[in-house]
């Protein structure tokens, strides 16, 4: 069994089709599956990553994007360090829902969850209709850090859960100072 020196749950969450189980499939096992499979309610994958002198557990969380599972999936966003709001630059709609997401993850997690914003599918480039100043304009709006990926090809996956492990051990330290 691989040691660790702190564990932390990180929560995927954005509407369904956006690429969330593709982002921590690529992570988790350098796997993309060019089908849509819905996820139903939710699917884990635990990852160590090493930061720095720390090792840290990633245990990666794939939330379901349907609405009407929001009642039952609250319950997972308790103890979650960080919550990363996924959208497609290739749809519209998947980014004006981010601030009402955004929103209700705030409500759902407990005091001190960090949040990050990622725009996926950049393989899709050509498709954009997101530009990157909107997104990471309102990423800023929203007090979160703005990453772009593409679950598909890899590019910037392995950024977005090492920029999570840094918040983990940055809050984790913010704590330790105020005790």
């Amino acid at each position: 069994m691989e040691t660790f020196d702190v564990a932390a749950k990180i929560l995927l969450v954005g509407l369904p089709g956006v690429g969330k189980s593709n982002l921590m499939y690529q992570f988790s096992d350098n796997v993309f599956f060019s089908e849509y499979n819905s996820t139903v309610g939710v699917e884990f994958k635990p990852k160590v990553v090493q930061h720095g002198d720390r090792k840290i557990k990633l245990q990666i969380w794939d939330i379901a994007g349907k609405e009407k599972l929001r009642a039952i999936l609250q319950s997972y966003y308790k103890g979650a360090a960080v919550v990363v709001i996924v959208f497609d630059i290739t749809n519209e709609e998947s980014f004006k829902k981010v601030p009402e997401i955004v929103s209700s993850a705030r409500e759902m997690a407990d005091e001190g969850t960090k949040f990050i914003l990622v725009g996926n599918k950049l393989d899709l480039s050509e498709e954009r209709v997101v530009k990157f100043y909107e997104a990471k304009t309102l990423a800023q709006d929203l007090g979160m850090l703005y990453l772009e990926a593409s679950a598909k090809d890899g590019l910037g996956v392995e950024t977005i859960f090492m920029e999570a492990a840094g918040l983990v051990l940055s809050s984790q330290a913010k704590k330790t100072e105020d005790e």
